[in-house]
């Protein structure tokens, strides 16, 4: 592969950008917040402009938010980038490697969790664990806890696990062997299916099969571990950024009546009668509900901060980058360009709901925002996630009214996904909201 080349014409040296403060010895590393550590990076890009570098310690990292350089990176992996290796380490060691009742206050981020983790498991693995039903609720609990422990691991001056184990070690120690005898249970459950069906050899039923067919094949050169981890890290991707959309839209749904009655309208025309959608053909009329994901994920991505590593020498916003260097792309500041979005800190679904392209600045604003990656490495969960968001939001809207609980601000928190930290809230019927009224 070429090495990447910038818009700019004559490259700088890294070391002329601005950065923030550093201590000696650990740079930067006392001013991360591993749940807030996104927020002091786009504060950074505030105070200093963009490119800046910021001290690590031991190594120096590029932070941009230039969406067609970010775009270009994603685009390079895994050639030219690849993911950090702290990140790479820690999942290695943790053993991951591989691609409503009415009137009952929620916290409806962990109900999103339990469907996401219910859905995964059912298509992904052939399982029907009905934790949302109150059914065994282990896997989702104890996965809850393996992001927010790699987010914390990321950010620490020494990898002090490898040589005492504090209690929150040994915890997520224990977390990881309730979530590895349950994925050991769906291997076992597979592999009892496909020696009852030979034809499950040819012709996997879902993701789980497929990989134990992978594995079957000689010379494949795929083990059990990378079954098992690959199976770990469908679980964790296809719970956490899904829910955390969810909760995301229907924070901005319940503190934006406008929105939510334009969500209930769509709803009731779409879904007639019924209390949940039937008919998959009908996704796409839910026209309303999708632009309001799309300007969720604009706001609030649950991945506003990706990092990324040279594999060799490269030239990325005018910066000449020696190889291994660390590379950090701030993934909401495009969205938020007043001139491709007016009012750009307002919940406006209706932005989204032009013609695609009609115009350039709308074509622009469709390609700035990023918020499954691309490239090669672009998430191949993408459809189903939207699927999944589109079908629980009309439900909702179908049935019922969402209003807040409690006054506090909700803030932001990053466990590599980010989160809505102390969003609760309510669910009435909507006769019953009506009634209300």
């Amino acid at each position: 592969m070429q090495p990447m080349t910038s818009v700019l014409a004559a490259p700088r040296r890294f070391s002329s950008l601005k950065q923030p403060p550093a201590w000696p010895l650990v740079g930067s590393l006392p001013y991360f917040d591993p749940p807030r550590v996104h927020l002091v990076f786009e504060q950074w890009a505030l105070r200093y402009g963009t490119p800046f570098r910021v001290n690590l310690g031991r190594r120096q990292m590029l932070v941009i938010d230039d969406p067609v350089e970010i775009g270009r990176i994603l685009r390079a992996r895994p050639g030219t980038f690849r993911r950090v290796r702290p990140v790479e380490s820690i999942f290695r060691e943790l053993g991951i490697a591989g691609l409503f009742s009415s009137g009952a206050v929620l916290d409806l981020q962990q109900e999103f969790m339990r469907y996401t983790v219910d859905v995964t498991a059912g298509l992904a693995f052939g399982v029907d664990i009905n934790t949302i039903e109150g059914g065994d609720d282990a896997i989702q609990r104890h996965l809850d806890q393996v992001f927010p422990s790699v987010n914390r691991r990321m950010s620490a001056l020494f990898p002090w696990w490898r040589y005492l184990k504090l209690p929150a070690d040994r915890q997520l120690e224990r977390d990881l062997a309730v979530v590895r005898r349950a994925i050991d249970g769906f291997i076992e459950a597979a592999r009892q299916r496909m020696a009852a069906d030979r034809g499950l050899q040819e012709h996997p039923g879902n993701l789980i099969e497929a990989l134990l067919a992978a594995r079957d094949t000689p010379e494949s050169g795929f083990s059990d571990a990378d079954v098992s981890g690959n199976v770990f890290t469908a679980l964790l991707a296809g719970e956490d950024t899904t829910a955390n959309t969810l909760a995301w839209l229907t924070c901005f749904l319940a503190d934006e009546p406008q929105a939510q009655q334009a969500a209930q309208a769509e709803a009731d025309a779409v879904l007639g009668s019924r209390d949940v959608i039937e008919d998959f053909t009908r996704i796409d009329d839910l026209a309303y509900t999708a632009a309001a994901t799309r300007e969720a994920m604009r706001l609030k991505p649950v991945a506003p901060l990706l990092s990324h590593e040279s594999n060799e020498a490269v030239t990325v916003c005018g910066i000449e980058l020696r190889a291994r260097t660390p590379v950090a792309t701030l993934m909401r500041p495009a969205g938020l360009n007043p001139e491709l979005f007016p009012e750009p800190l307002a919940f406006r679904p209706q932005r989204w709901l032009g013609d695609s392209g009609s115009n350039e600045r709308e074509s622009t604003a469709r390609r700035v925002l990023m918020p499954f990656g691309g490239g090669p490495r672009f998430c191949p969960g993408r459809y189903l996630a939207l699927l999944e968001i589109q079908m629980v939001t009309s439900m909702l809207m179908k049935n019922f009214h969402i209003e807040r609980v409690g006054s506090e601000p909700v803030r932001e928190r990053n466990a590599l996904s980010m989160l809505p930290e102390g969003f609760r809230a309510r669910l009435r019927r909507r006769r019953e909201a009506a009634a209300r009224i």
